[in-house]
């Protein structure tokens, strides 16, 4: 199984590489031309937060170029809080990628999102392997069809994986079934913690994640009465 799984994951590499070579530079469409604009706007902020606004708060809304302004004004400002506030992290992760390396934002969103989609992969393998190892090992080669299958005829999977959060938002969520699996013990307010962390990536974390917390819980007062 050691073996097959390094080819596995060799596969993935040579996936991603060949997405970057033909997405890295893809130019935004729609929801992430707004996005890119967004990490745009952050970088090139010229001041956190204008003195005006210190002796008076109402000025904030007009405080263009500050850093506070840019982050939060497409945030609240717009009436569209599922498409902005619940993408808050994965654009506030490429504005300071994208501002200490000095590279295009349409580069550093497109290689975060191409990236991610490399670890959803392997840590939904992690995740399969840890729940059902022996399933697996006596239908490997079902397995192995069924992944690569999923992997070339998955049009939304390979075509427009670069685009959007939502690679990075499905890595967010993985990470969190992942990160519950290998607990030793329960912590709710670290779960209370990452869960509402991991909102701020997409919507459908939030939607997700509530669920799979809210029946943590309750499998936890359950346990706790027996």
């Amino acid at each position: 199984m050691k073996k097959e799984t390094q080819y596995i994951l060799l596969f993935l590499i040579f996936f991603v590489l060949i997405k970057i070579f033909f997405f890295i530079d893809f130019e935004p469409r729609t929801d992430q031309a707004h996005q890119i604009g967004w990490i745009y706007k952050i970088v090139n902020s010229t001041h956190f937060l204008g003195k005006d606004v210190l002796n008076e708060p109402s000025k904030i809304f007009y405080d263009f170029q500050g850093l506070i302004y840019e982050i939060f004004k497409p945030t609240f400002f717009y009436g569209n809080l599922h498409a902005n506030y619940f993408h808050l992290a994965p654009i506030l992760i490429a504005s300071f990628l994208t501002k200490i390396s000095s590279i295009s934002p349409i580069f550093i969103f497109n290689f975060l999102s191409i990236i991610s989609s490399f670890f959803c992969f392997y840590f939904l393998i992690k995740i399969l392997m840890q729940l059902y190892y022996d399933e697996i090992k006596k239908n490997l080669i079902f397995f192995i069809l069924i992944f690569f299958s999923f992997c070339f005829l998955n049009w939304y999977g390979f075509i427009f994986s670069q685009l959007g959060v939502h690679n990075i938002s499905s890595l967010v969520i993985l990470l969190n079934f992942y990160y519950y699996l290998n607990l030793k013990n329960l912590n709710f307010i670290n779960l209370g913690a990452i869960f509402a962390l991991s909102s701020l990536f997409h919507q459908i974390n939030f939607i997700i994640l509530f669920v799979f917390y809210t029946l943590i819980l309750i499998e936890a007062s359950i346990n706790f009465r027996q």
